[in-house]
């Protein structure tokens, strides 16, 4: 048995390796060609610090920085640091470790320096009913996490892959909620910004 289970060890690390050298190889020839379509683009620091990214370059910064993270720390989520903490304080589990703080930390300045760049930060500092309306959302997304097993990536990529009894009635109820809401937002006057993505960016319809 010690045996069988050696061999099987051994074929599942080939299987971890080789779909690792497609995945990097196939990530080498997209920001390649990421790269060879945006020579004619201006200096490599402008494009840095543009106020928008394209798609494609979005998705490439996104996808290598969570190949570092994962590699380095292994599954790592901000509403997992805090889920963390609460229990600490409750005295249910150990600390969190000083990195995941960091990382926490290094999050939400990246988001606050996004929306900067992009000139589309607003503080308000006076209160208004829409403090109550986004903490009234705040408080159903968080009943809704609590009551659905795992967020859209892990149904999509986990549960119903593994043909999770539980998946895809929670798919389906959090497609259902979502169709809800926007169809109260439509009947009650509200307005739905619709999204146009195409030549690799995304835009507001006005």
């Amino acid at each position: 048995m010690a045996v069988l289970a050696e061999e099987n060890f051994f074929q599942q690390e080939s299987w971890s390796v080789a779909i690792g050298v497609a995945l990097a190889v196939w990530a080498t020839w997209e920001i390649t060609r990421v790269w060879r379509r945006s020579a004619g683009a201006p200096r490599l620091g402008a494009r840095i610090f543009s106020q928008h990214y394209s798609l494609s370059t979005a998705a490439i910064l996104i996808g290598v920085s969570n190949a570092v993270l994962y590699a380095a720390y292994g599954t790592w989520a901000y509403t997992g640091v805090l889920n963390s903490s609460i229990k600490q304080i409750l005295g249910g589990f150990g600390p969190v470790g000083p990195i995941y703080w960091l990382l926490f930390i290094s999050l939400f300045l990246g988001m606050a320096l996004s929306a900067w760049r992009s000139r589309t930060i607003v503080l308000e500092w006076r209160p208004s009913w829409s403090w109550v309306r986004n903490f009234l959302g705040g408080l159903l997304m968080g009943l809704g996490v609590a009551m659905v097993p795992g967020g859209n990536d892990v149904l999509i990529l986990n549960g119903i892959p593994s043909l999770s009894p539980h998946a895809i009635p929670a798919y389906l109820a959090v497609i259902a909620g979502i169709a809800a809401t926007l169809s109260i937002i439509r009947w009650t006057g509200g307005t739905i910004e619709t999204i146009d993505c195409s030549g690799d960016i995304c835009e507001v319809e006005e």
